[in-house]
């Protein structure tokens, strides 16, 4: 009987090491308030830190949006963001399998009120940065929903930009794009289609 007894005791404890080690997820999170109003949180674990990058629209006359940049280190299931810039400002991350409970504490110096503490759905693991066109051609598209493509395309190898606050959904994200003639091309294209520039 003590070999069954040690080995549920081995399966149990590696179970809680493993877990511990994954609740924090690299990708965005979002919350969606009643008000309309909306926050992105784009998380980055490199070991057992953690680096979150923030963007909140208010949905408000003025347009206002908050933004916060911060450090942490994950123990257990939580890590305190901190960013010396806004000392004042932490930003206390509870990981629950693929999503989080954000509580934000004093960041109004960033327009991240209290209003955006609440439950993070996880929409994709993608976060904000430089990508490549991984396809030969990437089409754009009106919307983030099915539908039509549009005629402007990007090829293989163009490099985008991806911003926090145009990561909404997890098929599709919005780009503006400007080429070597300074022309503009705007829409949604395929996650699928790119891939992080290394």
């Amino acid at each position: 009987m003590k070999i069954p007894n040690l080995y549920f005791h081995f399966i149990t404890c590696f179970f809680i090491l493993y877990t511990a080690n994954t609740m924090a997820q690299t990708g965005t999170y979002r919350l969606n308030t009643p008000s309309g109003a909306w926050c992105n949180i784009a998380i980055t674990q490199n070991k057992q830190i953690i680096t979150g990058e923030v963007f909140a629209w208010w949905n408000d006359a003025g347009d206002r949006v908050g933004s916060f940049e911060g450090n942490g280190k994950v123990q257990g299931n939580k890590c305190v963001l901190i960013n010396t810039d806004h000392a004042d400002c932490k930003i206390q991350l509870n990981f629950n399998k693929t999503n989080l409970h954000a509580i934000f504490n004093d960041c109004m110096s960033t327009n991240l009120p209290e209003d955006f503490s609440g439950r993070y759905r996880k929409i994709n693991n993608h976060i904000p940065g430089t990508y490549t066109v991984a396809v030969n051609k990437a089409h754009f598209y009106k919307t983030a929903k099915l539908g039509l493509s549009l005629k402007a395309y990007l090829l293989k190898g163009d490099k985008v930009n991806i911003d926090l606050e145009n990561i909404a959904d997890a098929n599709r994200v919005f780009i503006n794009y400007k080429n070597a003639l300074g022309k503009i091309s705007s829409g949604y294209i395929s996650w699928a289609d790119l891939k992080p520039y290394r």
